[in-house]
């Protein structure tokens, strides 16, 4: 089994964005390994990152379509305390920016919630979702989490945005 805290481009500082990436990364690299994630994806997990994940939660592995964006809500206590490191890695800024966009931006989350979801990706992100992409919304508990194996073709030559401003989450 690989040590993941010395594998090359594993960042074990418990970052949970950072670990998604790299999961979703070696599940595209190893189809071994997607298919034991797809299996059972908490043993998939533990051994992977030697860890194993809390027995109370359910981690499900959520491969991206290429007719399906999977936008996943956060249980607020799982958005963390601190401020994560700074990343190059487009993926992980998706997630951290459509994070934040749920938190602070009432507008965002009304466009998604009535279906208009594709001109808000466009407005906010910067990112051109096909109109025959259906746009899936996921949310986690504190006992329900999701890692969505992303399908690359949806960021073709996309670029994040600047990082927005930090905010307090609204009460």
């Amino acid at each position: 089994m690989a040590n993941p805290e010395t594998e090359s481009g594993f960042p074990f500082d418990g970052d949970r964005d950072e670990m998604e990436a790299w999961i979703a990364r070696r599940a595209e690299a190893d189809p071994a390994f997607r298919e034991a994630l797809l299996a059972d994806s908490r043993t998939a997990i533990a051994e992977a990152l030697g860890k194993t994940p809390p027995a109370s939660v359910t981690i499900t592995i959520v491969p991206e379509g290429p007719d399906e964006l999977i936008v996943v809500q956060r249980f607020r206590g799982a958005l963390g305390l601190k401020k994560p490191k700074p990343s190059k890695d487009k993926y992980v800024k998706f997630t951290r920016a459509l994070a934040k966009l749920q938190v602070f931006d009432r507008e965002f989350r009304d466009d998604l919630e009535t279906r208009k979801g594709h001109g808000a990706f466009s407005k906010k992100l910067g990112l051109t979702v096909d109109p025959s992409v259906t746009i899936r919304r996921l949310r986690e508990t504190k006992d329900q989490v999701y890692v969505v194996l992303r399908n690359p073709a949806h960021f073709g030559a996309w670029e994040p945005p600047a990082d927005p401003p930090d905010e307090e989450p609204p009460a």
